[in-house]
């Protein structure tokens, strides 16, 4: 009797073991457990795609309250991004949180197959913040694969400097004169950077600030820039002692120096961006979405490499209204506020319908309004959203766009050309009265017409 509890009671403390040591996603289809660290590389440092990875122990009571979050995001984001977990409880587990820093739990790191591993500490829910951080990555890869392969094609001859002499440098110099009209004056967000010639660090910094200029051209967002050693008086107000020191002001007009404060990210020009269109959000003025009135309007907005160019093409003003077109433009700000960050996508509207029956019917617009079409004009490809005119079908379609998952339609030619247009008043439309015309005037019979009521033929 005395044998059969000792074993019950083994069988007992076993099965206790094996439950305890289950891992917190072993019943989530959505997310992988790593547990061996040859899995993990082989699995996410060797992935083609973007892999969000949290670091945590069974054992850990933060890891387990992030369960149901984490699960979630994953099978909202099934097809679009991977999402896993590193049991730090096992062997390989433990290799692999080596490399990684993981002394606060959860951690959380965003993979990518053309950039390094990035720690990411925002919220876990489906957030812009995570859906911007994810879609930076993405937008990294197609811009990566996209630069290569229009590299293979470009003339060997081509040196490098002459490149980089193209690229436009859209940030702006300010000195004593000039600085309150640049920056205290300037309703944008503002972000100025103190800088020194011989400065090892500010040098490293210059591509990074002007790439970063280049991504918030459209945006409510000045990126400045001062020479500290020739306006010392500039670099004394703001407390200037080591190179480069980042200030940003918010948005609105009659700023002070007082507003000033230390940039708080990293000097990269991906989270400088992601930080300026935040305080955009906060304190700017959104960018509002351009109507295509001219060929000159969509030439300056989609021409250029890994641009793709959203062109939404709404109803008729007589059809919604402005108010009903206000909607959709509603609409369609909320998608550009989730895919701006990364550079790649351009928003333009027009009235369809009405001016642009060509473009329309070349890009197979003819099914009804509202209607979107993504187009990339240096691929001569574009690709038609078939499903509705709402902001998570458009973002999903977006997203299949720059991930390979949309299909794609080959130009046959160039477009036609945009026909130049008025642009909306943001009033309701009228319709044109028509003048009502005599039975007279409908028939031709002039005043002194004897023969009204007939006559000889």
């Amino acid at each position: 009797m005395m044998n059969i509890r000792m074993i019950n009671l083994c069988l007992f403390a076993l099965t206790y073991l094996v439950v305890a040591k289950a891992s917190l996603y072993d019943r989530d289809v959505h997310v992988q457990t790593f547990t061996e660290k040859e899995v993990f590389d082989q699995s996410v440092l060797q992935s083609d795609g973007v892999w969000f990875v949290q670091f945590c122990k069974n054992d850990n009571e933060k890891c387990q309250k992030s369960v149901p979050i984490f699960s979630k995001t994953a099978e909202i984001t099934k097809g679009f991004f991977h999402l896993a977990m590193v049991d730090m409880e096992s062997e390989g587990g433990q290799a692999i949180a080596n490399d990684y820093s993981t002394a606060k739990l959860p951690a959380h790191y965003i993979f990518s197959p053309e950039s390094k591993p990035k720690k990411y500490t925002g919220d876990l829910d489906v957030s812009q913040k995570l859906l911007q951080a994810l879609m930076d990555e993405t937008v990294n890869i197609f811009q990566h694969r996209n630069g290569a392969q229009m590299n293979m094609n470009e003339n060997k001859e081509s040196s490098s400097s002459s490149s980089k002499s193209s690229v436009k440098d859209l940030v702006v110099d300010a000195t004593e004169s000039s600085y309150d009209e640049v920056v205290l004056n300037n309703p944008n967000v503002v972000l100025v950077a103190f800088v020194a010639p011989w400065c090892g660090y500010c040098k490293k910094l210059e591509p990074e600030w002007t790439e970063a200029a280049q991504r918030l051209e459209k945006e409510a967002v000045t990126v400045v820039r001062v020479d500290a050693t020739a306006q010392e008086k500039l670099a004394g107000i703001y407390g200037v002692k080591g190179f480069p020191t980042i200030k940003y002001f918010p948005g609105g007009p009659n700023k002070t120096h007082d507003m000033a404060q230390d940039l708080p990210v990293q000097r990269e020009a991906g989270p400088i961006v992601e930080f300026a269109l935040k305080m955009v959000d906060q304190t700017g003025v959104p960018r509002k979405i351009d109507e295509m009135i001219s060929q000159e309007v969509f030439e300056e907005t989609c021409n250029g490499k890994n641009k793709i160019c959203v062109l939404a093409v709404l109803p008729h003003i007589l059809d919604s209204g402005a108010n009903g077109r206000n909607k959709y433009l509603e609409t369609l700000s909320a998608v550009q506020k989730v895919f701006r960050s990364g550079g790649a996508y351009q928003f333009l509207w027009f009235e369809g319908g009405n001016m642009q029956l060509k473009l329309e019917s070349t890009l197979e617009l003819t099914f009804g309004y509202p209607a979107i079409v993504a187009v990339s004009l240096d691929r001569g490809a574009y690709s038609v959203l078939r499903g509705s005119f709402k902001e998570a079908g458009i973002s999903s379609f977006l997203n299949g766009v720059i991930t390979g998952r949309q299909p794609t339609i080959k130009m046959n030619g160039e477009l036609p050309t945009v026909q130049t247009s008025e642009p909306w008043d943001g009033e309701d439309g009228s319709a044109i009265e028509e003048e009502e015309m005599s039975l007279d005037e409908i028939m031709g019979w002039g005043d002194d017409d004897d023969d009204k009521d007939g006559g000889e033929l």
